[in-house]
């Protein structure tokens, strides 16, 4: 039985309304998630009810998604039962199908300028059906919510999803019709799944996304008129004016005498529900105890003001220019989690304080980056380690409690996460020396190198297999 087949049975097969699972993710146990997309699903009311229900749910979610394409992606040239007086490329007439298509290359055009942007420095998100993927599912939200359309910040929502969704994809050939999670997670749904993984976060933030409008800024209870009527402001405002006023005033009354508006920081916070504060894979996390918690994303408030409050020795002995430097790039956090429980305390009046950071209090994990061999070594073992459990699960019928044997892949798998992202890093300063340095000398020898330690970066994130075939270098040992 595989790992997922143990996390699924678990943790979803249940009669308690996936609760012990929802504990358990607030709880910072699921760092490495197995099934963490289904997670997402259930948490943002995607799929409800008992399990037995969600194959039904999920074959009207995937109707839905197609009967969508089909009413918005309509190319004006494949059909002859339009009039032509009305439907042709010259009319003015609204309802013409030329003139509707014509809209949508422009609304296509302002997305995929954003989608271009998205994460640079990961492969993944450069490669073009990655990129069809996204511009399908944010034009076909932004057609089916003509009111919000599409907004610059979307995509940085989607891509995460995205991520999480191709890392745990179900080759078509592999999909097994006796289990569902297979059945949920299935390759050819995958723009399907993600549409409806992002269809369920936007229905709650999307007026976020709204650039104007007309109620007054409300502050705790008092509604003030002539304030900011951009929800997403007021929002920030509250945060700013009543949460953080309650939890930490002298912090509060610093700010305050700088006059730094909080809409400056915490608008793309909100917007972007943290999306460029945090590395990926600490996003990923985070967003595991936010969509836990409550798919309205209301623990949103209290994560911003546990993030003031983690800096606040940096932000009350500094004046205006170092404040807002230090807001607008957010530090490195070496545990993420620490937020969700800071901002559940909050949220429940409770006091806990944030621990200062300190980037080398775990001693599994060695972040200095000239290590080179510790990395290798690291994701070596780990690479053994679950190659051993996985044997064992097979052949040993007293093999430990599912819920050990997930821990130890957490834990194992977590240092393998980590070794592929300081391989990323890597991968990215090399290459973008080779390429942009006048007096970098480029060879076939080093360009074959270059394209395997991407290969081994990639294998480590997930998105290659591991028996993938070493590339010819020249002058290697092997």
């Amino acid at each position: 039985m595989s790992i997922k087949n143990i996390f699924f049975k678990q943790y979803f097969e249940t009669n308690d309304d996936c609760q012990r699972l929802r504990t358990e993710t607030l709880k910072g146990k699921f760092h490495i998630c197995p099934l963490r997309s289904i997670s997402w699903m259930v948490f943002l009311g995607c799929l409800e009810g008992v399990v037995e229900d969600w194959k039904d749910q999920l074959n009207r979610h995937r109707t839905h998604y197609e009967a969508l394409r089909s009413q918005f992606m309509v190319d004006p040239g494949s059909s002859k039962d339009f009039d032509p007086n009305i439907h042709n490329p010259l009319s003015q007439d609204e309802s013409s199908v030329w003139n509707q298509h014509f809209q949508n290359q422009d609304l296509k055009k302002e997305i995929n300028q954003d989608i271009v942007r998205t994460y640079p420095e990961k492969d993944f998100f450069q490669e073009q059906k990655v990129r069809e993927v996204m511009l399908n599912v944010l034009f076909i939200f932004a057609r089916n919510n003509p009111t919000v359309s599409y907004r610059q910040g979307m995509h940085e929502i989607l891509a995460p999803l995205l991520y999480v969704l191709h890392s745990e994809k179900v080759p078509k050939s592999e999909v097994d019709s006796n289990e569902l999670w297979s059945i949920i997670l299935d390759e050819y749904y995958l723009e399907h799944n993600a549409f409806l993984l992002f269809d369920g976060i936007m229905q709650n933030v999307k007026h976020w996304f709204v650039t104007s409008g007309t109620v007054s800024r409300v502050i705790g209870d008092d509604t003030q008129a002539g304030l900011p009527s951009n929800p997403v402001v007021r929002k920030s405002h509250y945060i700013f004016h009543v949460l953080l006023k309650e939890k930490d005033p002298q912090l509060y009354e610093h700010l305050e005498t700088l006059q730094i508006e909080p809409q400056l920081y915490a608008l793309r916070w909100i917007r972007l529900l943290f999306g460029r504060e945090f590395h990926l894979d600490d996003l990923i996390n985070l967003w595991d105890g936010l969509f836990a918690h409550s798919r309205t994303l209301e623990l949103v408030d209290h994560i911003c003001v546990a993030m003031l409050i983690y800096i606040r020795e940096q932000l009350i002995g500094s004046d205006n220019p170092t404040c807002l430097k230090r807001l607008f790039k957010y530090p490195p956090v070496e545990d993420v989690q620490s937020f969700i429980t800071k901002a559940i305390n909050l949220m429940n009046k409770i006091g806990a304080d944030i621990p200062n950071p300190n980037l080398n209090s775990n001693p599994n994990l060695n972040l200095n980056l000239n290590t080179n061999t510790t990395t290798i070594t690291t994701a070596t073992n780990t690479n053994q380690s679950l190659n051993q459990i996985k044997k064992s699960q097979q052949t040993n019928t007293n093999i430990a409690k599912p819920e050990d044997l997930i821990q130890t892949i957490d834990q194992l798998t977590k240092k393998q996460s980590h070794c592929a992202e300081r391989l990323e890093r890597i991968v990215f300063v090399i290459q973008k020396e080779l390429l942009t340095s006048p007096n970098s000398t480029l060879t076939d020898s080093m360009l074959l190198a270059l394209a395997e330690l991407k290969q081994v970066k990639d294998i480590l994130s997930g998105l290659l297999p591991d028996d993938m075939t070493p590339l010819p270098l020249k002058n290697s040992k092997n």
